[in-house]
């Protein structure tokens, strides 16, 4: 006469683990709250910036219009000191849910970032006025550039687009750096497939970062602050 236990899906293993991996880093960390009028720091020559967003389109070739749950960035100077860190969640800024496959990857739910965001038009304007510091040789560098430019083209109000557009940027996932991946890495990664799509961060990361990385405690990838890290170990190969 036992009942047989309900079968778990597997969206809801995977949103499971994600959530239970940001309880876990919660019992540990928190994220930043905005300072309003706080001094920024000086000479910034490169800006390492992850986000992660409520959805996302699906389909090849569409425009990314998800909006910013969770920002994270890291500035470095020109000896690679790093002089800042911050990461935020956002409370919903045009939008009422967070995605059930957003939650599945970052673990970020809607009551989390209702009851622990902060204000996103405070978040934007302090990091785009971080931007305007940055020097002509220097970036901010993402993983798949092209993703961030699209969000953020989608999420800053006019004046601060304008500051986007014209920063200097660098890709960790353009294509044309694999020629300086490590061999045989170079050869398997460079095949019809991975030439379409690029590379996940995490593989890059695990093919030219074989030493201490700087990001050697987290446990989890779709944590802004740790794909920030991971970027930054990549920057830093090439």
């Amino acid at each position: 006469n036992l009942k047989p236990r309900p079968i778990s899906t597997p969206s809801t293993l995977t949103i499971n683990r994600a959530i239970e991996k940001r309880e876990k880093w919660l019992r540990d960390h928190r994220w930043d709250s905005v300072e309003v009028g706080r001094v920024l720091p000086v000479n910034v020559k490169y800006m390492v910036v992850d986000v992660e967003t409520h959805d996302w389109k699906e389909g090849k070739n569409v425009r990314r219009e998800g909006r910013v749950v969770e920002i994270a960035w890291k500035l470095f100077n020109d000896k690679e000191s790093c002089l800042d860190s911050r990461q935020y969640l956002l409370k919903p800024h045009g939008y009422s849910l967070i995605a059930t496959k957003a939650a599945q990857v970052h673990g970020i739910t809607t009551e989390r970032a209702i009851n622990h965001g902060s204000d996103a038009n405070l978040v934007f304007d302090e990091f785009t006025a971080i931007l305007t510091t940055l020097p002509k040789d220097g970036f901010v560098i993402a993983h798949n550039m092209s993703h961030e430019n699209s969000i953020f083209m989608c999420n800053l109000i006019d004046e601060q687009k304008i500051v986007w557009d014209n920063t200097p940027k660098c890709d960790t996932n353009a294509m044309g750096l694999w020629k300086y991946l490590p061999s045989p890495a170079r050869e398997k990664y460079q095949k019809q497939k991975w030439r379409k799509h690029g590379m996940k961060l995490t593989e890059l990361h695990g093919i030219v970062c074989t030493g201490p990385k700087s990001c050697a405690s987290a446990d989890f990838a779709h944590m802004a602050d740790a794909d920030v890290a991971m970027t930054w170990d990549i920057f830093k190969y090439y």
